[in-house]
């Protein structure tokens, strides 16, 4: 219902451009003053809809963590002693904790958005082809190739979070062992080596967390320019049609 009363109101806003300009010597009040408490009405629902669908995922997100935290502690639990010992405390202490949280971001919010965009797509195409149909082919042919790179783009930032979580749980597991055996540290004067060593370990952390804002910042960037690229592409094409009487305004 968001998704669609979303893509609907270009055109009941183009319903009330036509009321003002179609005869502007006919007093058009009337009918604008009904449009317009119409829309309104529409666009409650759709607030109302768009409201209810994050409070569900919300809710529904914090239960699959809760599940999914649980679930993981018990498999943690049922490991092998070995397990253990191949295995840093620190870096099943950090899947317990910030990678369920993703997780569940994932499954959740971005499985959200996914679906709303496609929603919204299919109904942006059908008015698309219902406008013109040479027009939407020429932008559904400029889709496949920004699609891509943005794929092959996507897959880049998923490694690189991925080795920034690993590199987060090494440092966490560094600091966990060496405030559990303090008294050791403290017996040999190695307070000074353990600080660098962490020091370490984070500015390592830092330096791909830079990478990964760097890459992120090119992805959003290179995005914004091919949607804005997109929409001129879009009007030259529609300018063009409307010129050799192919498409009319409207």
């Amino acid at each position: 219902m968001s998704s669609v009363i979303s893509m609907s109101a270009p055109f009941f806003l183009g319903k009330i451009i036509d009321v003002i300009y179609t005869n502007p010597t006919v007093d058009y009040s009337d009918n604008l003053t009904r449009l317009c408490l119409g829309l309104s009405g529409v666009f409650l629902c759709g607030a109302a809809a768009n409201a209810i669908r994050v409070y569900l995922m919300q809710t529904s997100g914090q239960r699959i963590v809760n599940r999914l935290r649980t679930s993981l502690f018990s498999s943690i639990l049922r490991q092998e002693v070995a397990f253990f010992d191949k295995t840093r405390t620190g870096e099943l202490i950090n899947r317990l904790s910030s990678d369920t949280a993703l997780l569940g971001r994932s499954v959740t919010e971005n499985l959200s958005d996914g679906l709303r965009a496609g929603a919204q797509a299919s109904v942006g195409i059908s008015m698309m082809f219902f406008v013109s149909p040479n027009l939407a082919t020429f932008v559904l042919s400029l889709v496949p190739p920004v699609s891509i790179i943005a794929v092959i783009y996507g897959r880049y930032l998923r490694k690189l979070t991925k080795v920034t979580q690993d590199s987060l749980a090494q440092a966490t597991q560094l600091a966990e062992e060496r405030i559990g055996n303090v008294r050791t540290v403290r017996a040999f004067g190695k307070e000074i080596t353990e600080i660098e060593k962490y020091a370490s370990k984070v500015d390592y952390v830092m330096q791909l967390a830079r990478k990964e804002a760097f890459a992120r910042a090119g992805f959003f960037g290179a995005t914004g320019l091919s949607g804005n690229l997109i929409v001129l592409s879009v009007l030259y094409k529609g300018g063009l049609l409307m010129g050799s009487a192919h498409m009319t305004m409207k």
